[in-house]
């Protein structure tokens, strides 16, 4: 059985391992509802398979462990648990995951910030007011965005000890990111505005971010970049560009043409788009299968980190059910209340009502 390689460098401690089987799980095959986790890599360890269940609506990973947010507002985790970076804390408030290099980072309804795992640089030191809307995980470097728009850091910034960055001034942020590698590090922040912030190491230009304010979503690899256009195109910028050969070269900054993406995600140095189709494209290394998205229309979310890469996969009930008016395999109270919507609409009386559709 093939399965899935990731490495990690911890100082002097190289760990190997990873997060899925192969050939690539396409789908549960388990009846339920919502969304599904979906995994697809290459290799020669296996770590854990991805949770079967139900109801799934955010994804993160950091190529050796993941999380996934539930409907519910509960967290599971699952891949490399040597300091419980994947066993989450219990609670049903949380609305938003970040997976670090062995940590993890949640977000509750009330805006603070939960912190586990290994936190030997600070990286569990997480502030500790409420009001914040936004997290991001590094390797060992974490950030998040204020109520305001402004941005926090704590956590290990700098291979060589040099400090932590200053960050750029002012409020009005609605995005950021940050690489996944202790040296080199960059991190990228989206305005208000649409325009694009940079600091960090720039050692292909992954630092130099284009300029425009037509931008609506950023990804980090280690040596490139990834922004979403407002138009649905994908711009890139750093190592892996047209032309460049040598390490870290992967083609991981040549995007896919087009104009109808909705979503990017960037591991160490592979990329993913998610179409408004629901397919995914996948692009830059794939020596362990990373790039090789699965097939179908249906997916909803993607998360990449190290060498993997994740999707949320929309269930599709395979049955009809008398009454199951959104196809999820049950009746239930949404089911009612869609029916309540139309309730005592007559369309012989009333056939221009939107809801009146002939047969």
């Amino acid at each position: 059985m093939k399965t899935c390689k990731i490495t990690y460098t911890f100082y002097l401690v190289v760990v190997s391992a990873c997060l899925v089987f192969s050939p690539p799980v396409y789908g549960d095959q388990i009846v339920a509802w919502g969304d599904q986790i979906v995994t697809w890599s290459d290799g020669a360890y296996v770590e854990a398979p991805p949770p079967a269940g139900k109801d799934f609506t955010a994804i993160s990973t950091s190529g050796g462990h993941a999380l996934a947010l539930i409907s519910d507002g509960t967290i599971v985790g699952w891949g490399i648990d040597f300091e419980g970076q994947a066993t989450p804390p219990a609670g049903d408030n949380y609305i938003a995951v970040a997976a670090g290099h062995w940590y993890s980072l949640a977000l509750t309804s009330d805006g603070r910030i939960q912190a586990w795992g290994i936190g030997n640089f600070g990286q569990l030191q997480a502030p500790t007011e409420p009001g914040f809307t936004h997290i991001a995980a590094g390797s060992s470097r974490c950030l998040a965005l204020d109520f305001d728009g402004s941005i926090q850091t704590w956590g290990f910034w700098d291979f060589y000890d040099e400090g932590a960055p200053t960050l750029p001034a002012g409020t009005g942020y609605t995005a950021i990111a940050v690489s996944s590698e202790h040296h080199p590090w960059h991190t990228l922040a989206l305005k208000s505005d649409g325009s694009i912030m940079a600091w960090g190491e720039d050692d292909y230009g992954q630092a130099t971010p284009p300029g425009g304010t037509d931008y609506i979503a950023l990804a980090a690899g280690v040596y490139h970049s990834l922004a979403l256009k407002s138009d649905g195109s994908i711009v890139a910028w750093g190592a892996g560009g047209p032309g460049q050969t040598g390490y870290a070269h992967y083609g991981q900054a040549i995007p896919p043409p087009g104009t109808d993406f909705v979503a990017i995600a960037s591991g160490s140095f592979h990329c993913l788009a998610l179409k408004s189709d629901g397919s995914i494209v996948g692009w830059g290394r794939n020596d362990y299968g990373q790039v090789t998205a699965p097939p179908g229309n249906d997916y909803t979310a993607i998360a990449a980190g190290g060498d993997c890469s994740l999707a949320l996969k929309k269930f599709v009930c395979g049955f009809d059910l008398l009454g199951d008016n959104n196809k999820d395999c049950k009746v239930d109270l949404q089911d009612l209340a869609a029916i309540a919507q139309n309730w005592l609409i007559d369309c012989y009386t009333d056939p221009s009502n939107s809801a009146c559709v002939p047969k």
